[in-house]
């Protein structure tokens, strides 16, 4: 791969806008009140220099930082088997009892009220059958139909319905001419 010569402008550090007091944006922050080689902000602690621009090479987001991934794998895995853990250790006699409370029943059973009834009739599906619950979810029964065949070939099956289409134009034309004939008269 043969190198590229690199052209350099009269100002390869881009520093002439910075020293340029004629800008719009420089002349408006020195009639609020601030000063060349001062931050910005109220304490004046900002940046006194401006932001260095340099060439991304990779492909990773603006600001990203390279971590080792092998760590990063690590923690993520333990933090994993701690949530585990603790999701198997809490409460396992609710997991083995199903008991089936209507929302009526627990919205009825707190200290405030949280819900209105209709709202809680409306949402409660514990009295659903399986069949309402199943077309409330979109689940639908697997109905095996067998395909229609035919000993007509794909030739024939259009010159029939070619013929039938005919046969429905000159009817509806003979209607029209038949009307047109009982207003003339």
């Amino acid at each position: 791969m043969p190198k590229s010569k690199v052209v350099l402008s009269s100002d390869p550090r881009n520093m002439t806008w910075s020293s340029d007091s004629s800008k719009f944006g420089q002349r408006m922050l020195e009639k609020m009140g601030w000063k060349n080689g001062k931050g910005l902000g109220r304490d004046e602690d900002g940046l006194v220099e401006h932001i260095k621009v340099t060439k991304k090479k990779d492909m990773s987001g603006v600001g990203a930082e390279k971590l080792n991934s092998g760590d990063n794998w690590m923690e993520n895995q333990t933090a994993f088997d701690d949530i585990l853990a603790s999701l198997n250790d809490s409460q396992p006699s609710e997991r083995h009892s199903p008991i089936k409370t209507s929302l009526v029943e627990k919205s009825a059973s707190t200290k405030n009220r949280i819900h209105y009834k209709k709202f809680t009739q409306g949402k409660d599906l514990s009295r659903a059958s399986e069949a309402d619950l199943n077309s409330i979810l979109g689940k639908r029964k697997h109905v095996v139909t067998e395909p229609k065949s035919t000993s007509l070939s794909s030739r024939d099956y259009f010159t029939k319905k070619l013929a039938a289409r005919k046969e429905r134009d000159s009817k509806r034309k003979r209607s029209v001419e038949e009307e047109e004939n009982k207003k003339c008269s």
